[in-house]
């Protein structure tokens, strides 16, 4: 398996790639900052967490969100992780990390992407 370096600051950060995922898993969407997030749906069966370890059993997806500034993984930068029934009833603006200003997702934002998840639930 090959395995990604990058340099931050004076530290290295060595990991390994992303596993396959299927294109309609992953959409990018930018916050009202500009930030462009990587949402990835996570569904029974495939691999999620660091270094992709672990695997979802559950029959509720997961939503989780990548920083795309940063390309840790092929995703980008993890911050996040949802249950996708979380989401689907979440209408304001969703604060990813509190203590990260540009990790938030405003409500417009947060909109899109239920669209998407919905469109995605109907298709799944």
């Amino acid at each position: 398996m090959d395995f990604k370096q990058q340099v931050i600051g004076t530290y290295t950060v060595v990991a390994k790639p992303a596993p396959k995922s299927s294109d309609k898993n992953i959409k990018r969407f930018k916050n009202d900052k500009g930030v462009e997030f990587a949402v990835r749906i996570v569904n029974r069966g495939e691999k999620y967490g660091r270094d992709f370890c672990l695997t979802h059993n559950s029959d509720e997806p997961l939503v989780e969100f990548y920083d795309t500034d940063y390309d840790f993984d092929g995703y980008g930068q993890f911050v996040s992780r949802y249950g996708m029934e979380t989401l689907l009833s979440h209408r304001a603006g969703l604060d990813l990390l509190g203590h990260e200003p540009k990790w938030k997702i405003d409500a417009g934002t947060i909109k899109l992407i239920i669209k998407w998840l919905n469109g995605f639930q109907e298709v799944s």
